[in-house]
């Protein structure tokens, strides 16, 4: 049975195929259309999944997409409209049309593709917590779904057994939201809402959150791991753009304008913004567990991406199993509309996901090669692309590392990267100066083999899709400096063979030359660009950018 699991409307549009329980393929629009969160009919998606699955539309079973329109109508004019009266109107007027027309847009544009089977519009949550429930193969779990809205719900509590999803319990809805109460603060200190939200947790160790304690209560914690904001500190649910009030504005100060100077101020409100998320989450991932008596625990939604947050969770409940997605955002909800879709009403058995990250195009050498002519670059075929890697990167050469199939989500995990000596202390400077072209500010993190990480960091786990952040052991603190935040942290990327066999060959060789089996891993791009796709767009970055050496396939090219 296949199902095509698409998002047509919205941020992070994508595409996911699903065979008889078994992930084949499943990527974001962004990449094929090279627009940063990509908001266009994921064409390009779809027939890459399609031709991956060797089919044709025609031959989908069912179509599932991670939206329930008619729902959401009906909880805006029912709920929303009604409980904000008359503050609420004009956000009506603006979202009650524009949801009737990505409805009957995306349906029209499948149609158009030639599809002519069912469509099955599954609740957005249900999608997030499918994502993370099916795919982490635990027999049973909590799941815990947290991002700015779907229909309605922003936060909500799910019990996965076998192949059996249900909800538990809304914890929160909008405009209740805690992903709506981080973009807000991100849009607010200057970056880019749906975008920048991870420059701003990345900013936080800089500041304090102490010297605004009294306005904690901007996010009330109610029993049963429910939440709801001080609605007066925002703007954002009643008109499109907006998002903090003139009261916030009088009591945090004025918004910082894109581009400007970051300020003491800044700091200390991005270190507020990432203190009272954290406690949320853990308010919720709490009661997640002992609603549900599972010590399993899943996670997924755009908060899911908070590494703090997640690390906190893990430190301080200490599920027996705990799974992220790695493609939290709604990109990652197709695959789980795909997945529930499948399971959802036959009593299935599970099937074993052996891969939820690397489900993106691959090119032969042979492609490859001909990107390198086409481009007239000199370039040579190595038999050990480990080895030559590895001594380049230990010789103080910016790598990029383009290989087999690329990562579904946001992070470069060894297939698309750029890599660095952890231990270089110019190396964070330069490569968001001179390659990423980002804040100075900015974090990098580590790739490490899953059998040495314990040696470097506090963390006695598998943490392989960069989505925890661990203790950086303080006796190499200042030998891995580059990847050792400011506050003596690190987003790590565990990396085994059975996960990434080249990539832990690379560590391995790396390792053998250095003594430290870890490297800086970057994603393969540069600012305001999606990660590279394919050979060409590899190509580019290397050449528009302070990249030293493009390791692409078996292929050498160095400046």
């Amino acid at each position: 049975m296949y199902v095509l699991g698409i998002k047509t409307s919205g941020h992070d549009t994508a595409a996911a195929i699903v065979n008889g329980g078994r992930v084949i393929a499943a990527c974001a629009q962004e990449r094929f259309d090279r627009k940063k969160h990509s908001k266009e009919y994921p064409k390009e998606a779809i027939d890459f999944c399609l031709g991956q699955a060797g089919i044709t539309i025609k031959e989908v079973d069912l179509v599932a997409i991670p939206f329930n329109y008619p729902l959401a109508l009906a909880m805006l004019v029912g709920k929303f409209t009604l409980e904000y009266f008359p503050a609420s109107v004009n956000a009506t007027k603006t979202l009650f049309p524009y949801l009737l027309s990505k409805w009957s847009d995306g349906e029209s544009r499948l149609r158009s593709m030639g599809y002519s089977g069912k469509i099955k519009y599954i609740d957005h949550h249900h999608g997030h917590a499918a994502s993370a429930f099916f795919p982490s193969n635990f027999d049973s779990a909590a799941v815990l779904t947290i991002d700015a809205r779907g229909e309605s719900p922003s936060t909500c509590v799910y019990l996965g057994k076998g192949g059996d999803l249900k909800k538990v319990v809304t914890l929160a809805s909008y405009p209740h939201s805690l992903g709506y109460l981080y973009t807000s603060l991100t849009a607010y200190l200057g970056f880019e809402r749906n975008s920048g939200e991870g420059k701003v947790m990345g900013l936080a160790p800089y500041g304090d959150w102490r010297p605004y304690r009294q306005y904690a209560d901007i996010v009330k914690l109610l029993p049963d791991g429910k939440f709801k904001l001080d609605l007066s500190y925002f703007s954002f649910h009643l008109g499109a753009g907006l998002d903090v009030s003139e009261k916030f504005e009088k009591i945090f100060g004025i918004r910082r304008i894109p581009g400007s100077e970051i300020t003491k101020r800044h700091k200390n409100i991005a270190a507020f913004l990432q203190h009272i998320t954290e406690e949320t989450v853990l308010h919720c991932a709490g009661y997640a567990m002992e609603s549900t008596g599972e010590r399993s625990l899943c996670l997924s939604g755009g908060v899911a991406l908070n590494s703090v947050a997640n690390g906190r969770v893990l430190k301080e409940f200490g599920p027996s199993q705990l799974f992220i997605q790695p493609a939290s955002t709604d990109d990652g909800s197709v695959l789980g509309a795909a997945l529930f879709a499948f399971y959802s009403g036959y009593n299935r058995k599970p099937v074993h996901i052996d891969d939820t990250v690397y489900l993106g195009p691959e090119y032969s050498d042979e492609e490859i090669e001909l990107c390198l002519k086409k481009n007239k670059l000199r370039y040579k075929k190595s038999k050990s692309i480990e080895k030559r890697v590895a001594r380049e990167v230990a010789e103080g050469k910016i790598v990029a590392w383009f290989q087999g199939r690329s990562e579904f989500g946001p992070r470069a995990l060894g297939n698309r990267s750029i890599l660095v000596d952890p231990r270089d202390p110019t190396m964070k400077d330069k490569l968001n100066s001179q390659v990423k072209f980002r804040e100075s500010f900015r974090p990098f993190a580590p790739s490490v083999l899953e059998e040495s990480a314990s040696e470097y960091f506090d963390c006695d786990e598998s943490s392989p899709y960069m989505l925890l952040t661990y203790n950086v052991k303080k006796k190499y603190q200042n030998g891995l400096p580059a990847i050792t935040h400011v506050d003596g942290t690190a987003r790590i990327q565990t990396v085994s063979r059975n996960q990434n066999d080249r990539y832990w060959r690379l560590l391995n060789e790396f390792g053998k030359l250095t003594g430290i089996p870890v490297l800086l891993n970057t994603s393969f791009n540069i600012r305001g660009e999606p990660i590279v796709n394919t050979p060409q767009e590899a190509v580019n970055s290397f050449l528009g950018s302070g990249i030293d050496v493009l390791a692409i396939g078996d292929y050498v090219v160095k400046k």
